[in-house]
């Protein structure tokens, strides 16, 4: 029985995230800071989705420069994070202008292209601004908003609260909020 409630939820988790990409796909096409979705689609098995590559640290394989990579070997300085954060500002600002919330800010959503201009990625948790999330509370735990905690609405302040903490943390190497409670 286990085994069957893991799969539930992982179904439900990936019906989410197909829904939270046909959202953002259907109101935002190219934007400079938003990663852009070619297609989405869906096979007996299981749904995919075809993105713009970002910009790679090997030649050999795939491997996109993240925030959260970035973090892991950098120092960052305060203008280094301004320039990020003006570039996810202006990708959110598309996205709440359609109407849309990201829902789930984090350094391992940033990606990097050739020209270093940050780009939003996964789209998952996307959903229109002002819905609630029900039961179910999804997210990352250093970077989620307590209103989503709570299970209220959620519209764009819960990603200004999520961008606030990933900043943090990308200046300070900690997140904002570490320990048991």
């Amino acid at each position: 029985i286990p085994n069957g409630i893991n799969a539930l939820a992982k179904a439900k988790e990936l019906e989410t995230e197909k829904d939270g990409l046909a959202a953002y796909r259907e109101k935002i096409s190219n934007f400079e800071h938003l990663i852009e979705i070619y297609e989405i689609g869906e096979t007996e098995d299981f749904f995919y989705y075809t993105m713009e590559a970002a910009y790679s640290v090997s030649d050999k394989y795939y491997v996109p420069i993240t925030l959260a990579r970035l973090q892991e070997h950098f120092f960052f300085y305060s203008s280094d994070c301004a320039n990020i954060s003006l570039d996810i500002l202006n990708g959110l600002k598309e996205l709440h202008s359609n109407d849309l919330a990201h829902r789930d800010i984090k350094p391992e959503n940033i990606l990097f292209d050739a020209t270093g201009s940050a780009k939003i990625v996964d789209f998952g948790l996307a959903g229109m601004q002002d819905e609630n999330s029900g039961d179910e509370i999804w997210g990352t735990p250093y970077y989620i908003a307590p209103e989503k905690v709570r299970k209220g609405p959620t519209d764009f302040r819960v990603d200004m609260y999520s961008l606030g903490a990933t900043i943090y943390h990308a200046l300070t190497g900690t997140a904002p909020f570490e320990g048991d409670d």
